[in-house]
C-alpha cells in the first residue's frame, strides 16, 4: 500500500502576468494498518508464546523428575546412615520445583481459557505463573514493577515510624528508621527482640506488603496463607544463603562467580532490586545481606527483620 508524502514546493511567475506553481510528491509505503496485518501480528505474537508456555511445561515435567529422582536418592542414603550433599542448582531446583508444580493445575486452566491474560497476570500476581514458564524480558518487567512496590511499601512504612502510628507495624514502629538500615543494628535487635519479626507474630498487613514486594501470594483472605509462603521462600533463600556464604560442605559458589542472570534472580528473591543497577552494585547488596543473614555471631536473622532491612535500604 502507497502512500504520497509532500516533499518541495516551488512558485515562480509565468510570461503571461500569472503564476507557476509545482508541487513534488515521494511516493512511501504506508503503514500497513490492515485487519489481515494486525491478524497476522496477533498469530505471530500468540505462536511465540504458545512456544515458551509449551517447553515451559515441558521443562517443569523434566525438572519434577529430576527432582524427585534426588529426593529419593538422598531419603535412601540417609536411611542408611550416610550423606548426600546437593549443589546450589540442585537444590534451588528442587525448591522451586515443589513451588511450580503447585501452581501447574490453574496455570494450565488459565492457558485453556484466557491464554491472552498471562502476561498481565504476571505483573500483578506473579505467584501464579510457573518459573518455567516465564521469559527473560517478562522477568525483566516484572522485576522493574516489584522495585516500584518495594519502594512504596518502604515509604508507607517510613510515614508510620515517622508519626509513631502503632497501628500496622506495632512494636516496631518505635524502632528508628536508621536501626533497620544498619546491618550490626539489626542483629541486635534479631538478638533481643526476634519475635516481633517472626511470621507468626506479625499483622497480616505486614505480611502482605511483604509478600507483595517479593512477588509471592498476596491476594488471599487469611494470614496463615500468607504466613505459609514467605516462610517457603525463606526455607529457599536461607539455604541458598548457605551456598553463597561457602558454608556448605564439597561445591563452593561465590557471589563473583553467579552468572548475570543467577547474580539477578540471587538478587530479587532476597528483596534486592535489579533494575537500573550495575553488577558492582548488585553484588555489593548481596554481600551487605550475607554478612547480616550469616553473620559471625551466628544470630538468627528473623524473614520479617530481613526483608524490612532490605526494602528500607534502598530507599532514599
Amino acid at each position: 500500500m502507497l502512500g504520497l508524502r509532500f516533499v518541495h514546493r516551488s512558485i515562480a511567475p509565468r510570461t503571461d502576468g500569472g503564476v507557476r506553481v509545482r508541487v513534488r510528491f515521494s511516493t512511501t509505503k504506508a503503514a500497513d494498518t490492515s485487519l489481515a496485518a494486525r491478524a497476522t501480528g496477533f498469530l505471530t505474537a500468540s505462536a511465540e508464546m504458545a512456544k515458551l508456555y509449551y517447553n515451559g511445561a515441558k521443562q517443569l515435567y523434566r525438572n519434577s523428575k529430576d527432582a524427585g529422582a534426588l529426593i529419593k536418592h538422598k531419603r535412601q542414603v540417609e536411611a542408611s546412615g550416610g550423606k548426600v550433599e546437593w549443589s546450589r542448582s540442585q537444590f534451588l531446583m528442587v525448591q522451586q520445583t515443589s513451588i511450580d508444580m503447585k501452581k501447574l493445575p490453574p496455570f494450565l486452566i488459565l492457558l485453556l481459557l484466557v491464554p491472552e491474560t498471562i502476561p498481565f497476570i504476571l505483573i500483578f500476581n506473579p505467584a501464579m505463573i510457573p518459573s518455567t514458564c516465564v521469559s527473560l524480558a517478562q522477568k525483566q518487567k516484572l522485576w522493574a514493577k516489584l522495585k516500584e512496590r518495594r519502594e512504596t511499601i518502604a515509604n508507607g512504612w517510613i510515614e508510620h515510624l515517622t508519626n509513631n502510628d502503632k497501628s500496622p507495624l506495632g512494636w516496631a514502629s518505635q524502632i528508628p528508621l536508621e536501626q533497620f538500615k544498619d546491618p550490626k543494628s539489626v542483629v541486635h535487635l534479631a538478638k533481643h527482640a526476634p519475635q516481633y519479626f517472626e511470621p507468626n507474630n506479625m499483622s497480616r498487613g505486614v505480611l502482605k506488603s511483604i509478600n507483595l514486594g517479593l512477588g509471592l501470594s498476596h491476594r488471599v483472605v487469611f494470614a496463615s496463607t500468607l504466613r505459609k509462603a514467605l516462610e517457603k521462600h525463606w526455607e529457599t533463600v536461607h539455604g541458598d544463603d548457605l551456598y553463597l556464604a561457602g558454608r556448605m560442605p564439597g561445591e563452593k559458589v561465590g557471589i563473583s562467580s553467579l552468572s548475570e542472570l543467577e547474580l539477578w534472580e540471587a538478587a530479587e528473591m532476597r528483596g534486592i532490586s535489579t533494575t537500573g543497577k550495575s553488577r558492582a552494585s548488585i553484588e555489593s547488596e548481596l554481600k551487605s545481606w550475607l554478612a547480616t543473614s550469616m553473620n559471625e555471631e551466628n544470630v538468627k536473622i528473623p524473614s520479617g527483620l530481613m526483608y524490612m532491612s532490605t526494602f528500607f535500604r534502598q530507599t532514599a
